[in-house]
Order: C-alpha cells, then sequence, then structure tokens
C-alpha cells in the first residue's frame, strides 16, 4: 500500500522466493521455483482461477514457504499464497483514500465500516482506478464494490462477504528497440506511439464476483468448527493482436494474428473444519480436522483470424479490415474434488 499498488503481483514484488510469472492477462507465480498455479488462496479456500486479483478488498497477503501440504492439502512443494479480506467489526476505522500519478493515473477509494448493535457489524469498501501507461492509447480501469455484514455473539458468528470487481485493460503490443538505417537495433525503447497492437480493438476485461459464507462456533476455549462456502464466477474476454514473425524484404514486415477469447469459469467449494488444542505432558497439540469439496466449471472458447503485415519500425496500429476470426477452440472443463484432510502441529515445552 505504500508503493501505491493495485494487484497481487506489486504486493509480492520483493518477497525472497516469489518469482513473478504474469502475463497481461492472469497472474502466475512461482514460489521458490515450484509453479504456484493452485496455490493462491483467499481467506484459506483455493483461488486458482485465471484472472488478475486486486488489493481493494484485502487487509494483508501472507505468504507461507515450504510444501504446501503442511496446512492446505494438495499444491506444489514451494508454499502459498494467501490474501486475507476485510472484515466488519467493532474495532474498524472507516477511511478514504484518494491518489493520483504519472501517465494521468488517478483513482478513489472507501471503506467504512458500520456497527449497527453488538453484535452485528457492517463493511462496504468500494473503488474506480484509471490509469495510462508510457504507451500512447495502452490504459486501464479498475473498479470494485464489496459490501460484507457479520454477525458474532462471542460464541458463534456468521460472516458474509459479496466482492464484485471489474477490471480492463489494452494490452501493450509495443517494440523493445528502434532500428538505425544500417540495419541493426538499438534501445532505448521506440517512441510513444509505437506499437504492434491494434488500438481502439484490443482489450481485456476481467469482471469476477465472489460469495462467501462462514459460520464458526467455539464449543469452548479449546475447541471451534468452522464452515466456509464459496463461490467465485468469472467473465474473462478478450481482443488482442499479437505480432509474429518477421517477413518482407530485409524482415522489414512483421506478420501478426488476432485472438478473441471468451472463459466461462464458476467455482463452487465448501469445507467444514474442527480445531482444537490439547496437552499430553510437556506436549501441546494444535489439531486440526477437515473436509473439502470443489466443484469446478471452466469453458474457455477462443477465435482466431490472421491480421494485417505492419512496418517494423513504424507499425499502422489501427485496427484493420482483415478477415472475421473464426472459432479455433471450444473446451469444457469439469472438476470434482473430494479431500479429507488432519493435521497435529506439535509444540513441545522442556522444563
Amino acid at each position: 500500500a505504500s508503493y501505491g499498488g493495485q494487484t497481487l503481483a506489486d504486493a509480492l514484488s520483493g518477497v525472497p522466493g516469489i518469482s513473478n510469472t504474469s502475463d497481461t492477462r492472469f497472474d502466475s507465480f512461482r514460489i521458490r521455483g515450484f509453479a504456484g498455479a493452485g496455490d493462491v488462496f483467499l481467506d484459506g479456500v483455493r483461488d486458482d482461477a485465471q484472472y488478475v486479483r486486486s488489493l481493494g478488498n484485502i487487509e494483508r497477503v501472507e505468504v507461507l514457504k515450504g510444501p504446501a501440504a503442511v496446512l492446505y492439502g494438495r499444491g506444489s512443494g514451494g508454499g502459498v499464497i494467501n490474501r486475507i479480506s476485510k472484515q466488519p467489526g467493532h474495532n474498524v476505522q472507516s477511511s478514504v483514500r484518494l491518489n493520483a500519478g504519472s501517465y494521468g493515473r488517478i483513482g478513489a477509494a472507501a471503506d467504512v465500516n458500520q456497527v449497527l448493535t453488538e453484535e452485528w457489524a457492517m463493511r462496504i469498501n468500494a473503488g474506480r482506478d484509471h490509469a495510462g501507461s508510457f504507451r500512447n492509447g495502452v490504459d486501464s480501469t479498475r473498479q470494485y464494490l464489496a459490501p460484507s455484514i457479520k454477525w458474532d455473539n462471542q460464541r458463534t458468528s456468521w460472516l458474509l462477504q459479496l466482492e464484485q470487481s471489474e477490471f480492463e485493460r489494452v494490452p501493450d503490443r509495443g517494440m523493445p528497440a528502434g532500428r538505425r538505417a544500417n540495419g541493426s537495433y538499438f534501445l532505448p525503447p521506440a517512441p510513444q506511439s509505437t506499437t504492434y497492437g491494434a488500438l481502439g480493438r484490443d482489450f481485456i476485461k476481467d469482471t469476477s464476483t465472489y460469495v462467501r459464507s462462514t459460520v464458526e462456533h467455539k464449543f469452548d476455549a479449546q475447541w471451534k468448527i468452522r464452515n466456509v462456502l464459496s463461490l467465485l464466477n468469472l467473465d474473462s474476454r478478450f481482443d488482442n493482436t499479437f505480432a509474429g514473425g518477421l517477413t518482407g524484404a530485409g524482415n522489414s514486415q512483421v506478420t501478426r494474428s488476432r485472438w478473441q477469447q471468451d472463459l466461462q469459469h464458476r467455482n463452487w467449494q465448501n469445507n467444514l473444519e474442527l480445531e482444537g488444542k490439547l496437552a499430553t505432558g510437556d506436549v501441546q497439540h494444535q489439531l486440526l480436522f477437515g473436509a473439502e469439496y470443489s466443484n469446478e466449471n471452466r469453458h474457455p472458447r477462443l477465435w482466431r483470424a490472421n491480421a494485417s503485415t505492419v512496418s517494423l519500425t513504424a507499425p499502422d496500429n489501427r485496427p484493420d479490415n482483415g478477415a472475421t476470426p473464426t472459432l479455433n477452440t471450444d473446451s469444457i472443463h469439469r472438476a470434482r474434488g473430494y479431500a479429507l484432510y488432519a493435521q497435529d502441529q506439535i509444540s513441545l515445552s522442556l522444563q
């Protein structure tokens, strides 16, 4: 937050052992050298869909390095990245944020917490940010709305959260160098107006809806049971123009292709956990028993067409009137998961 980061990739920048392999379309990380596609969580619930994650409704980000199976079951050996969302409470302060920066960056957000009764509290987070870039015509707009309500009588609690997020941006298809008269290339990069994309047509847009219900009951000071029911619905679309290979006399031209995507992704997940503490002599045990059910439906469709060839050094970035994209792939992925897990975290006290 001190650096104005708006995405999960921003938050993890500089964290030892975390490598950012994200592209313009979705988040991707390596944790201690292991691919972490299935090791990103939200409030302890697996969040493995392909989109760019916002920090607007996030309280903090936890990074656990080491075998992910220690706490979260299936996953790689690198670790896990767990985002903790903002929740209503009796000791939460409301706030307003305004920001501005270079290349036309401007944004505002409000975080309003309201105590309703001794047992009820509600919170609303909302924000919108717009940013340009060093490339003309390449910009992004992000907005989110996240209301939540919580009931807590100090023994039983129920938390209901909704988060609606939208992120639309123009991909940067610029080139990294200029070209001298003798045919050699040089840095720094080309002018701000130079891009191999089709400005005014190229876009990427993620629209995500998260709904979570968390019920927790404390049997006593040592034992409690928790149930988390989560739904993620993601709609991800893009129309992108990609540079291909070199062609023409002296390799002075660049071939291009055009891709369109319509991705529908829905995840249901339910976790039931029993957590408690007990002691056997000088050994303290923190026990966790759980069951997980997940249902994932993913329907990606891709269309493709050839786009016009452009100059290597001075490409025409206006949308062309090329062939209409035709369906390239139409896939449906369905997966169900059932899991039982148990954990005993032991602490040894030596007198």
